[in-house]
């Protein structure tokens, strides 16, 4: 017990030096599951002064992000205020906001205090994605299919609102909408060319209930896809289910020649089954 207050103490110190996010990613490391409230108050009066001066003591956001990590599971109804700070930041470098990473991290960590108020922030974060990450965007739809708020999802993708990235997380997170939706949905995506979307697509149709159900759209994607990477994952994707409805579209006895490439992708997700 003494040399993990020792360690505790030592990590404390070392948070309080540390000049870069993998400094305090190991002094917290050095931390454990300790719940030491001084931990917290290392934490807020660092993110303090470099919030004081962003630009010279923290460009990039990345010392903050490293410490609004480090608040998970730590953090109390008094580092709201901190997390809310951090949820508002916009730091533009060149053309892009490097602060898109730190409002996503404290989203999750928001989540963990207040549910309902990080739900309120996430659907506000839902249009607000990096061009590269997509971030917090993405992390707010699932933070919002986590705590089964579906209306905002919803509308974001029968609007064909959002980056890829975003309308695929959302996508995901829809498999508890009613059957009458989701075939809609379907039909609206029919045609979508772009892949990360589709792949969204058959998260949810896969990770619903009631998949069978469309079987009609799976049936024909395997028909007339183009993407033998697409199509391959989807085919694991229909074995991993276990679904007998779906798997019989593997076995149709009209489908792909043996000795072309879908038949190949066939025949080795098939033999997983009788492995």
């Amino acid at each position: 017990m003494a040399d993990q207050d020792t360690q505790v103490e030592l990590g404390m110190v070392l948070l309080g030096r540390a000049k870069n996010p993998e400094a305090i990613a190991s002094a917290v490391g050095m931390l454990g599951d300790s719940a030491d409230p001084r931990i917290r108050q290392v934490i807020a009066q660092k993110y303090e002064w470099l919030n004081a001066e962003p630009r010279r003591r923290d460009s990039g956001c990345f010392q903050r992000t490293a410490l609004v990590r480090a608040l998970r599971g730590r953090a109390a109804t008094g580092d709201v205020g901190l997390l809310e700070t951090a949820l508002w930041t916009i730091e533009i470098i060149g053309r892009f906001d490097a602060a898109s990473e730190l409002r996503a991290a404290a989203l999750v960590t928001l989540n963990d205090l207040d549910g309902s108020l990080a739900c309120f922030e996430a659907v506000r974060l839902l249009s607000d994605a990096h061009e590269m990450s997509g971030e917090p965007a993405v992390t707010a739809a699932r933070l919002l299919a986590m705590r089964g708020q579906l209306l905002p999802l919803y509308g974001l993708v029968a609007n064909g609102g959002g980056t890829s990235d975003v309308r695929a997380e959302s996508l995901r997170g829809l498999t508890g909408l009613p059957v009458s939706l989701v075939a809609r949905l379907l039909e609206q995506y029919r045609d979508e060319k772009d892949p990360t979307v589709m792949v969204g697509v058959f998260d949810l149709v896969l990770g619903h209930p009631s998949r069978s159900a469309f079987a009609g759209f799976m049936a024909s994607f395997l028909d007339r896809a183009q993407s033998i990477d697409l199509y391959r994952f989807v085919v694991n994707s229909i074995v991993a289910s276990r679904d007998p409805v779906l798997i019989g579209l593997l076995r149709r006895p009209d489908g792909p020649g043996e000795k072309s490439p879908k038949g190949t992708v066939l025949r080795e997700a098939l033999g997983l089954l009788e492995a």
